[in-house]
């Protein structure tokens, strides 16, 4: 009876060290507990692929923009978390994973229109000057360095030239040609 209390033992510890073995090691302890990453994937595209961000949790952060990337026949229009479902998450937008995530590239294919160069121009109202970008249809533009201008305060980009409305979001995508107006505080 001994020996058969002895084998089973045995045996039930080898299978929890074969079990265990196998397993993926997903904490590391130099990581604090509740850090995600966030893995890209080029879902069928080329070129270089996004680096993972790690995030502690309940921490936002931008996800990165796409201009190395590409696929024949398609324009990238954001992220997704399940391909060909779901909402698109902007590069550039500011995000908070709620756990590991792996998010996808989204593309359109192309088309006479999506492929339209729209100008941004950024109206300084007497600031330094910034010069306009081109846009392809339903990308966003890179938000600028901020003018200067003596004796003021630089506020924001607005699209209205009476500034109503929130500062411009730079996540935003470019459908048209747009002009951004400097806004100054005294």
């Amino acid at each position: 009876m001994k020996v058969f209390y002895s084998t089973v033992a045995i045996a039930m510890i080898s299978m929890f060290l074969l079990f265990f073995a196998g397993c993926e090691d997903t904490w590391h302890p130099e990581e604090p507990v509740g850090t995600y990453t966030i893995t890209f994937d080029l879902n069928g595209g080329t070129g270089m692929v996004p680096p993972p961000i790690r995030v502690i949790a309940g921490e936002a952060t931008p996800l990165p923009h796409s201009n190395v990337i590409s696929k024949v026949g398609h324009v990238f229009v954001g992220w997704i978390t399940i391909v060909g479902y779901g909402g698109i998450y902007n590069v550039g937008a500011y995000y908070t994973p709620p756990r590991d995530w792996t998010l996808y590239a989204e593309w359109e294919p192309e088309t006479a229109y999506n492929l339209v160069p729209f100008t941004v121009i950024f109206d300084s109202n007497g600031g330094s000057a910034i010069n306009s970008q081109i846009v392809v249809y339903n990308h966003d533009v890179r938000q600028p360095p901020d003018p200067v201008l003596d004796g003021y305060v630089f506020s924001g980009w607005y699209i209205e030239r009476d500034f109503s409305g929130s500062p411009y979001n730079f996540s935003a995508r470019v459908t048209a040609n747009t002009t951004l107006y400097a806004r100054w505080l005294r």
